[in-house]
């Protein structure tokens, strides 16, 4: 076998390599700084030239080589590194059977495996069912605004219980005025946001005043805007004058970012958002028994607990809104 070998001078010290053996079972072998394209989503805008951080990535859809080309008989091998943690993937089947690459469709599962990667400690979290249930029905879900370090901050919250509330308010502070107006901003871009930024901003602002009152009006005003904007959306695409009920609705939001976020396992998790929305904030309540948790429910028909409403509430409200956002937009 005929190779080419194209990389690092130190062999030692490899951090990364591709291989694509040719049908010829010739072979191009790239070593460490062979440059390598993320096709993704992020949270804010970013400038030419700009370095991404985790904290800015919403979604990674692909990944590709720059100015390598693969042809689909290739067979494959590539390794990569993040931070101490390595990935593997390979592929010899395409000889057999007239089995070939449909190349895009590779580009997104090598963007999959090396997402699985980078976000594995959020993806762990996910799989830790009891873990994930107990934060998802205190409000809380891996929203778009504390995806990466935040998310897996807040989970290790809920493992030692000794300290929860200082550090949960902590959390929840980090989410002043600058943090808060940076991403709401955005906001205004979307139609229907635009077409309610008035009412929605009056909730914003209560939130900011940082205040109980404040956290009262603003849980009194954003769950109706969200039902809103479910609502309208669902009319504008459908124009049927039957009245949804919520799991339309919530469904229609899914299909929405299912269109928008056509990764392989979104990070945006749409099937997983459309759950906590019916289950958690959607979630009815029943006077009889008692069972009043938080809700849009519970909170617009007057019977949610003075309690419930909290600075932690009404920030999960306007991490909602922004979910949303990213769906419909």
């Amino acid at each position: 076998m005929w190779y080419s070998f194209r990389g690092a001078r130190q062999r030692e010290q490899i951090n990364a390599f591709l291989i694509l053996i040719h049908q010829d079972l010739s072979a191009d072998v790239y070593v460490n700084d062979f440059p390598i394209i993320y096709e993704g989503m992020h949270k804010r805008d970013l400038q030419a030239g700009e370095i991404v951080m985790l904290q800015d990535i919403a979604d990674i859809r692909s990944l590709k080589f720059l100015g390598i080309e693969i042809n689909k008989t290739d067979n494959l091998i590539f390794s990569f590194r993040i931070g101490w943690k390595f990935g593997l993937f390979f592929d010899f089947a395409q000889w057999e059977s007239g089995h070939f690459w449909d190349v895009d469709a590779l580009y997104r599962e090598l963007g999959w495996h090396y997402k699985r990667l980078f976000f594995q400690k959020e993806y762990e979290i996910l799989e830790n069912r009891p873990m994930f249930e107990q934060m998802r029905s205190d409000g809380w879900f891996p929203f778009i605004q504390i995806l990466g370090v935040e998310f897996v901050e807040l989970s290790h919250f809920y493992k030692d219980k000794t300290k929860f509330l200082s550090l949960l308010t902590h959390f929840v502070n980090k989410f002043d005025k600058d943090r808060v107006m940076r991403f709401v901003n955005r906001w205004w871009n979307n139609k229907l946001f635009e077409q309610k930024k008035n009412i929605i901003l009056a909730g914003i602002e209560a939130y900011l005043t940082n205040t109980q009152a404040g956290f009262i009006n603003c849980i009194k005003n954003l769950p109706s805007e969200i039902d809103g904007i479910l609502r309208l959306h669902h009319f504008e695409k459908n124009k049927t004058g039957k009245r949804p009920h919520y799991g339309e609705l919530t469904q229609h939001l899914k299909k929405e970012a299912e269109k928008k976020f056509d990764s392989m396992e979104p990070l945006s998790l749409p099937g997983e958002f459309c759950r906590y929305l019916d289950e958690v904030f959607l979630k009815d309540f029943d006077l009889k028994t008692g069972q009043v948790d938080w809700s849009r429910h519970s909170t617009m028909h007057g019977v949610a607990n003075v309690e419930d409403y909290t600075k932690v509430k009404a920030l999960q409200c306007i991490l909602i809104l922004d979910q949303m956002y990213f769906y419909l937009s």
